[in-house]
């Protein structure tokens, strides 16, 4: 008796289970790929879909992975064929979008075939951090004099004694024999015209800045009165900087727009993207001029917002999205050009460990490089700090001939 209710409870999970088990995680398999799918063609071209967009790679294509080979395992054992139809399919879907998250979104063969590296002098090394998120970051001067970037932008410094030491270091950059006061009580002997501060955004370059002017993003509808959005509505600050003797070619003033987009999740990427561009072709003011003093100061007639060579900061939208081409059309990335790899650039902690294993295979690149027709990366890293949830960006660009 003993050995017949044994096989009879075999029987069951064989010819029952297993099949139910076979055709259950193919189904499966089949919708992260179709979730996985929809997000990469439509990206955010709807509300809803960005949210399919914005679903992790590894996440959807390993765990297509993942039930494949449940059902595959299921199958075998199984007495009665399940997901027979379904398990090929699976299967061939998998590949492709391996090899698209691959090729496609980390651009491993880049690491082969990518540009090759250009001498130091011939590239325009630009850096960003945003320090939102994060305290005490005390390894900001640190990596501002190793990178020995040519434009550095700080976006969300907090005024503590780290902010003074991160001036310092950016100040340093231009050495002067004139004491200039940069940055609240922070002065430093270097040249006016290099150092650029308002409110938490401070901006460094090696050539002179020309003039600059900020452009404060009106409120987005939707927003959530709870969420940080609803007071911080973002900005894009534009920069001419002389392009010095290096890049003379290029003719004019090298234009570079600093980024940084409302984060709120619930809104629609495009409705922030047609914002801001929208605010960009209304802004006619006069543009902020250095004076010998090291003061800025607004001078001369109104001006229009000048079209970027180069616009890096903190989109709040995963690179590819559709959306930026709403912001800065005919832009590239800079990593689509010479980075290669996972590339998250965002990575917010969780009090649950198991979550934040999960959050350590969730790619999400939302600070970005966009380069002009004129400029080409041979170079694209990100750098992870000490702390804060946002990695600092490094691209390296060289004038196209």
């Amino acid at each position: 008796m003993g050995e017949t209710r044994s096989a009879t409870g075999g029987g069951w999970v064989r010819t029952r289970a297993a099949v139910w088990l076979a055709r259950a995680f193919a189904l499966a398999g089949l919708c992260g790929l179709v979730v996985y799918g929809v997000g990469r063609v439509m990206t955010d071209s709807t509300h809803w879909s960005q949210y399919l967009w914005w679903g992790p790679a590894i996440w959807l294509v390993g765990g297509a992975w993942a039930c494949w080979a449940v059902s595959a395992l299921a199958g075998r054992v199984a007495l009665r064929p399940g997901g027979v139809m379904l398990r090929p399919v699976l299967l061939t879907g998998c590949v492709v979008a391996l090899l698209w998250m691959l090729l496609a979104e980390w651009g491993m063969h880049r690491a082969v075939l990518g540009p090759r590296e250009q001498p130091r002098e011939r590239t325009l090394r630009v850096l960003h951090w945003n320090q939102s998120g994060g305290y005490r970051m005390s390894d900001s001067a640190e990596i501002i004099a190793r990178e020995d970037a040519d434009f550095v932008a700080i976006v969300n410094a907090r005024f503590d004694r780290f902010r003074r030491e991160t001036v310092g270091a950016m100040a340093g950059k231009v050495p002067g024999e004139t004491e200039l006061r940069l940055d609240g009580r922070v002065t430093a002997l270097t040249e006016p015209g290099h150092f650029f501060s308002i409110g938490m955004t401070l901006v460094s370059s090696r050539e002179r800045i020309l003039r600059a002017g900020l452009v404060n993003l009106p409120a987005v509808d939707g927003v959530r009165d709870d969420w940080r959005t609803a007071g911080d509505t973002g900005f894009i600050l534009w920069l001419e900087i002389e392009p010095g003797e290096r890049f003379a070619s290029l003719g004019r003033p090298l234009v570079v727009w600093v980024v940084d987009l409302p984060s709120d999740p619930a809104l629609w990427r495009r409705d922030i993207m047609r914002t801001a561009r929208q605010a960009v072709e209304d802004w006619e003011r006069p543009a902020l001029v250095c004076d010998e003093r090291g003061r800025w100061r607004a001078a001369g007639d109104p001006v229009r917002v000048p079209r970027p060579d180069i616009a890096i900061g903190d989109y709040n939208t995963v690179r590819g999205s559709s959306s930026l081409r709403m912001l800065v059309p005919g832009m590239e990335d800079a990593f689509n050009q010479s980075g290669w790899g996972r590339a998250r650039s965002w990575r917010e902690g969780h009090s649950s460990a198991m979550v934040n294993r999960l959050l350590r295979l969730a790619d999400w690149h939302i600070d970005l490089t966009k380069v002009g027709p004129h400029w080409r990366a041979t170079g694209y890293r990100l750098i992870r700090p000490r702390t804060g949830p946002h990695k600092v960006q490094v691209a390296d660009l060289i004038l196209r001939d």
